[in-house]
């Protein structure tokens, strides 16, 4: 695999204490069956399959006749719980904050410093999917491989010609993955330890866990768990999550607290899911659902929806609520469809009907049209009966 992405921010890359630490520490493997105890456990971490890949920086941006053209960087990410995309999008954008944090006077800080950061292009290299231990030493052997192959570390910013080296400071690898790994795991049991005694508490205070995210301390912890998977490959932890009906899903989290119950209500009082865009809190989630399939994969609540008739083509539902029972009390009124195009909102609607088609596209409305004697032209019966043969005759109908 090979993708290439040009760069819009700068960032240039510092070597972390593990290969698994994010921001907020590292995500990793088991905790003790109790709490309370603090030794870590000598049992080995469950070889959980990790992705991992190479990417690479190449400065390309600059005059083909600088001495530094085309150098590369080379890097590496193993993380659990991302594609290699994903991994690949994170990392950037940790080279880019860490590069206005922790500038340097050499290497790849110092030349996003010097050239800017469109001089760059960067892509991943290679990808695999190993178990973690495996994918560390996979990383560490390729990452070293290719900055030896492309000319080492680097040796000099400002050569007086071109040389093989790279904007990499060291020489790839991080250290020996199963003693990294141990260093991972100790680190992880104390941050547990911490973090485990307060869900506890929480869960013997509410008798769920259904932590809100603006709870002063568990709320970052549970978004860390539903997007990054923090501590979830640790067995008796994630057992006892489960045990406990724990929301893995933070959007189904938020259907089936926020949006599925504001549904259920309307239908309740109103019997149907005409629900007017303009409607308070409902008519937002609506839009979203008809324009972006929001909760449609949860195939329950699709079901529900279903079974209501609700509308998910918003043409048809701005059709159905507002533009046909305009006509309909139009003609209840005047027993005809010759709309004046002053008419106040009608008359633009006709206009738009007869200049660009709108709404023919579904058969029921347009033959309703036909049946109360509307004209597509007002005046030339010839031109009326044209442009009637033509719209059935060419539209692709919806229904």
């Amino acid at each position: 695999m090979s993708t290439t992405t040009s760069v819009q921010s700068g960032f240039e890359t510092r070597k972390r204490c593990c290969v698994f630490m994010t921001s907020s520490g590292c995500a990793i493997h088991d905790i003790p069956t109790h709490p309370a105890a603090i030794a870590p456990s000598k049992r080995l971490c469950t070889e959980a399959s990790t992705n991992a890949l190479i990417y690479e920086w190449t400065l390309d941006g600059v005059d083909p006749e600088h001495p530094l053209f085309g150098t590369p960087y080379f890097g590496q990410v193993v993380r659990r719980g991302f594609t290699h995309e994903e991994m690949f999008e994170v990392r950037k954008q940790e080279h880019v904050s860490d590069a206005r944090r922790d500038p340097k006077e050499t290497g790849l800080h110092w030349a996003i410093r010097v050239f800017g950061v469109n001089s760059f292009t960067v892509r991943i290299v290679e990808t695999t999917r190993l178990p973690r231990v495996q994918a560390m030493e996979w990383a560490n052997e390729r990452e070293a491989a290719l900055i030896d192959e492309n000319g080492g570390v680097m040796r000099d910013c400002e050569p007086r010609k071109p040389i093989r080296q790279t904007f990499n400071l060291t020489s790839g690898g991080q250290g020996d993955p199963h003693k990294n790994w141990e260093g991972v795991q100790a680190t992880s049991r104390k941050k547990l330890m911490r973090v485990w005694p307060k869900f506890k508490a929480y869960y013997e205070e509410h008798k769920n866990l259904r932590v809100p995210l603006s709870h002063p301390e568990l709320g970052s912890i549970v978004r860390h768990i539903r997007l990054r998977h923090d501590f979830l490959a640790h067995e008796d932890f994630k057992k006892w999550l489960d045990e406990r009906n724990f929301v893995y899903d933070a959007y189904r989290d938020h259907l089936e607290k926020d949006v599925w119950p504001k549904f259920e209500a309307y239908y309740q009082e109103h019997t149907h899911l005409r629900v007017p865009l303009r409607y308070p809190e409902l008519g937002m989630i609506v839009k979203s659902i008809r324009s972006q399939n929001s909760f449609l994969q949860y195939d329950d609540f699709k079901k529900w929806l279903n079974e209501r008739n609700f509308v998910y083509d918003a043409r048809r539902a701005h059709l159905e609520e507002d533009v046909w029972p305009k006509f309909k009390a139009y003609y209840e009124e005047h027993k005809h469809l010759r709309v004046p195009r002053s008419y106040p909102k009608l008359g633009k609607l006709v206009n738009r009907i007869r200049s660009s088609k709108d709404f023919l596209q579904y058969d029921d409305f347009r033959s309703w049209l036909w049946d109360h004697g509307f004209k597509m032209h007002a005046r030339d019966a010839v031109k009326n009966a044209a442009k009637w043969a033509e719209v059935n005759g060419t539209l692709h109908t919806c229904e």
